[in-house]
């Protein structure tokens, strides 16, 4: 695990990728409200504990990438106000799932899976500062 703290010792920045989550690591993060980037690619994170994820309001940055997570599992995220940037390639996230977060204000970066048709996307959110890259292999 990597952690970074800041000047006042809160936890900024966390970064698990590739390493094996479990609940009483999710009930550790829910308790770090001053992380602004959080990094949980390839931990196994499933759509029941995006809902721990989904209340920690201060995150900007999120990795997702190449977890077994859905459509229900993104519906958790809908009320991550200050979220930015998100990476859920090489997940099972379609596009009518992205498209629950469409009323994330500050949302700037979407990078889906390649399957995705980027541009119906963004046309869907209708929002000229949305970057969404599609990555990973097409389905």
């Amino acid at each position: 695990m990597n952690v970074r703290i800041d000047r006042n010792n809160a936890v900024t920045f966390v970064h698990l990728e590739r390493q094996p989550l479990n609940d009483d690591v999710l009930k550790m993060l829910s308790q770090l409200p001053s992380t602004e980037r959080l990094y949980l690619a390839a931990t196994g994170i499933t759509d029941d504990q995006l809902r721990t994820v989904g209340n920690i309001q201060g995150v900007k940055r999120l990795s997702l990438w190449s977890n077994p997570i859905t459509d229900t599992g993104l519906a958790e995220l809908s009320a991550m106000w200050s979220l930015e940037v998100l990476d859920v390639h090489d997940t099972a996230v379609t596009a009518a799932g992205l498209r629950t977060l469409r009323l994330l204000p500050r949302l700037k970066t979407l990078i889906v899976p390649a399957g995705i048709d980027a541009q119906s996307l963004a046309d869907d959110f209708d929002r000229p500062d949305l970057q969404i890259i599609p990555r990973g292999a097409n389905p």
